[in-house]
């Protein structure tokens, strides 16, 4: 199986775009309102965000089916960059062993690229809306170059093996998905 191969998997068209449309519409308003967070990465960043957690249940087949495992829902993170926001190489924390991660809408000359580690080897992938890349969060190095564009709407979707060592992480440790964390308490993606 080339997801297991390679740590990563590239599924073109998976979801429909008038849904990330409408998800789109929503993450804008609330940037526009003062509602999101700031991550130290993204001024306007949610975690958990209910509407986000939705789309984790809904998507949750889809990393079932190319991972060949059955899989708890973590959590959900949504980000809207501005330019020159990036995203350092880095590797997730347990609660990301199968990762998607969706690039909802965006204003850029051309697409901004994800890299991926494939062995010594940075690979860069660009995606469009509707695409997901699934990945290893905890094994496969991943990051961005700083955006050039002018905005850029992404969600995360975050599982783990329902039989394997991070099977604890299921909803990221909360009671259910979309629980809050507790005031003060700051999950970054």
């Amino acid at each position: 199986m080339e997801f297991h191969e390679k740590g990563y998997l590239v599924i073109r068209d998976a979801i429909d775009k008038d849904l990330l449309r409408i998800l789109s519409d929503y993450l804008l308003i609330e940037a526009r309102n003062g509602s999101l967070d700031d991550d130290g990465i993204s001024r306007f960043s949610r975690y958990g965000d209910s509407l986000t957690e939705a789309l984790l249940s809904y998507c949750q087949p889809i990393v079932e089916r190319y991972t060949g495992k059955k899989v708890y829902p973590s959590y959900s993170y949504a980000r809207v960059y501005r330019k020159g926001d990036k995203l350092a190489m880095h590797q997730d924390r347990p609660a990301c062993e199968y990762s998607l991660t969706i690039p909802v809408s965006y204003e850029a000359p051309v697409l901004w690229p994800l890299f991926v580690m494939e062995g010594k080897k940075k690979v860069n992938i660009p995606l469009d809306i509707g695409d997901l890349l699934l990945y290893k969060g905890c094994d496969v190095p991943h990051g961005r170059t700083p955006f050039t564009g002018s905005r850029w709407v992404q969600v995360f979707l975050h599982y783990v093996d329902k039989k394997g060592k991070n099977a604890g992480w299921k909803y990221d440790k909360r009671k259910w998905l979309g629980q809050r964390p507790a005031e003060g308490i700051f999950k970054v993606h």
